[in-house]
């Protein structure tokens, strides 16, 4: 048992009314993980957890190589711990985790695929495209929910946001719209084209019944054509340089999943900075210097990946695969097993 105050990531106490949330936390010294549990009287029991499996922690580094610092969580738990954006950091978390298991299964799909050669591809990776896209959709929405929280709690007395992003989009020249904080103005000003074309592939697949088409089967990859309604309704996104071009201008599926998934941290980290100006001043910080939260998964590899697989496109499934597999001997655990985070109040 130890007081708040002994906790190796908090900095300071804060006064602010701000709160300090309670998360499994590594310390590189030991090589250990722990789980904090609140205590009556702003105590915390640390708990030793042997092997995180899955989920956030803060750390000054990752514990592991492949586990992926997450900035936008950092700012979140720092700036804005209130309940309702913590409960919906966890479903943003939900929909990172998501786009990575479609790259993973893209992969999977392709090494069973060229053993099977059974044509499936059309429904298999079909299917996978169109869910892709539902995520995507539902992902802005959920950052959008984030914006009316912290509206709503650092500007009460002001008109409440619209609770969907596409009526922020919809609405972005109206004066209620143009009035908002510069930063938060200019993040919704540079999602607005992206923001446009996914919600159209997606009505179109979602409400009207579209697919994607023919799937083709290559050895290091699934590829569309790039003369269908898909890909041109993808074009300003310019996903296909004419060098990665497969014969008769087929390109890789790869590539719109890579995009997806990097412009969803894209979003967050844009977002988060764009929060801090709700603040006339940003408070200080009461998270110990150096410290950040991590992202631990069995699919984190792919996120370290990401780059690659916009450059290059095409892979061997069987090398990928190989390179996901992780060694979690010494026991298992994952921060979904318990809350991953609390709130110890603190006055304000």
């Amino acid at each position: 048992m130890i007081g708040v105050d002994r906790i190796p990531y908090v900095g300071q106490i804060p006064t602010d009314g701000r709160a300090i949330v309670l998360m499994t936390c590594y310390d590189k010294l030991t090589d250990y993980f722990y789980l904090l549990v609140d205590r009556p009287g702003d105590k915390v029991l640390r708990v030793h957890v042997p092997s995180l499996l899955s989920g956030r922690y803060i750390a000054t580094e990752p514990a592991r190589p492949h586990d992926y610092e997450l900035p936008f969580f950092s700012t979140l738990i720092d700036f804005f711990p209130f309940k309702e954006v913590l409960d919906t950091v966890d479903d943003i978390e939900r929909d990172l985790i998501n786009v990575l298991a479609c790259i993973h299964k893209y992969f999977m799909l392709l090494a069973v695929s060229n053993r099977l050669h059974d044509y499936s591809e059309e429904q298999t990776v079909g299917t996978e495209i169109e869910f892709l896209f539902n995520n995507y959709r539902g992902f802005y929405d959920l950052i959008q929910k984030v914006i009316c929280h912290v509206h709503r709690r650092l500007r009460p007395r002001e008109r409440a946001l619209p609770q969907k992003f596409s009526d922020i989009i919809d609405r972005i020249e109206t004066p209620f719209v143009r009035n908002l904080p510069p930063p938060l103005l200019g993040f919704y000003e540079s999602r607005r084209e992206t923001f446009r074309v996914l919600r159209n592939v997606r009505t179109q697949y979602s409400h009207y019944g579209r697919s994607p088409g023919f799937i083709f089967l290559f050895p290091d990859g699934f590829a569309i054509s790039t003369k269908w309604p898909l890909a041109k309704d993808l074009i300003g996104w310019n996903l296909w340089p004419e060098r990665l071009l497969k014969r008769d201008d087929l390109g890789s599926v790869l590539s719109i999943f890579a995009y997806i998934a990097r412009d969803m941290f894209n979003v967050m980290d844009s977002m988060g900075t764009a929060l801090l100006g709700y603040f006339p001043e940003i408070p200080r910080s009461w998270i110990a210097d150096g410290h950040r939260v991590f992202l631990r998964s069995s699919l984190a590899q792919h996120l370290t990946s990401l780059d690659d697989y916009r450059k290059t496109h095409w892979f061997d499934p069987h090398t990928v695969l190989g390179a996901t597999t992780g060694d979690w001997s010494g026991g298992l655990w994952s921060t979904k097993d318990l809350m991953s985070t609390k709130m110890v109040a603190t006055s304000g």
